[in-house]
């Protein structure tokens, strides 16, 4: 029972360090221009798309 505290010990430390390192990559990538989203085309031509007229 011993070695399974320090394997789910593990395993949260290694979680929260996984989490963390996500966090700090997906931070340092948002900063950079060539990973902001570009918009390449609409999906509906005009005709199809619909607005509502009585607001």
């Amino acid at each position: 029972m011993h070695s399974d505290a320090w394997a789910a010990l593990g395993a949260l430390v290694g979680a929260a360090a996984g989490f963390m390192f996500a966090r700090f990559k997906a931070k340092k990538l948002s900063d950079r221009q060539d990973y902001q989203p570009i918009v390449l085309q609409v999906g509906l031509p005009p005709s199809m798309i619909r607005t509502p007229t009585n607001i």
